[in-house]
């Protein structure tokens, strides 16, 4: 043992020779539970936030709230986490409630033009088509950045939201391609599989994104939140 070892394990309070004994093997059964508890807990989140989500002013409400379910667990904080998650969509709802209309405007806006441009032939036609796909995708990413980011703090102000969401979408990086694999996922779900698509579509993009960053920007006490819906 180095001097250094040995100086923090006296700070510590515990013998010099002291080794922490190493972890044990998890058994093979409480790994099987612990799959059986994510892939419910996904069906479950994924049901939840479709309902919540069918008014379209609680759409992106309610899939932060789903998301930060899923960082909530990730932490093990289990208890309870239900409970909270009507309380986050009402506390989310007043920075966010006109993105999920503006989004469906903006999707069918964008597949009518994609459909329009896929049958002219020309050049521009082919460049304009890149641009919609180009700005349907930023789209994409700027909500899932809003989702992520009222997962972090559900209270965060209108300004901040969009300041912060601008700012995630425009770094790229492993976020932004669990998001489109996310995306990708769901929608081939519900084409070729509808049930399941609907079942474990949404609770399943939610999980990738978080997966990809798992790490908070913002403490996790709502109450060390202070900012004011706008």
């Amino acid at each position: 043992m180095s001097w250094r070892e040995k100086t923090l394990a006296e700070m510590l309070g515990r013998p010099a020779g002291f080794r922490r004994p190493p972890a044990e093997p998890t058994p093979l059964a409480e790994r099987v539970m612990d799959a059986l508890r994510t892939v419910s807990r996904l069906a479950g989140l994924s049901l939840v936030t479709m309902v919540l989500a069918l008014p379209l002013v609680s759409a992106v409400a309610a899939f932060g709230a789903g998301s930060r379910l899923l960082l909530k667990a990730s932490r093990g904080q289990a208890g309870g986490l239900w409970r909270e998650l009507l309380t986050d969509v009402r506390r989310a709802l007043p920075a966010t409630w006109f993105l999920g209309p503006a989004g469906v405007v903006l999707v069918a806006v964008s597949v009518l033009n994609l459909a329009f441009l896929a049958g002219q032939p020309t050049l521009t036609a082919g460049v304009f088509y890149a641009v919609n796909v180009s700005a349907l995708l930023i789209a994409l990413w700027w909500l899932a950045a809003c989702v992520h980011e009222l997962a972090e703090a559900p209270g965060v102000s209108r300004a901040e939201l969009v300041s912060r969401a601008t700012s995630r979408a425009t770094r790229f990086g492993p976020w932004h391609l669990a998001v489109l694999l996310g995306a990708a996922l769901t929608v081939t779900l519900v084409i070729h599989l509808p049930l399941v698509g609907v079942i474990f579509g949404p609770g399943l993009a939610l999980y990738l994104g978080r997966a990809a960053d798992p790490r908070p920007t913002v403490p996790s006490n709502p109450a060390e939140v202070t900012c004011s819906n706008a």
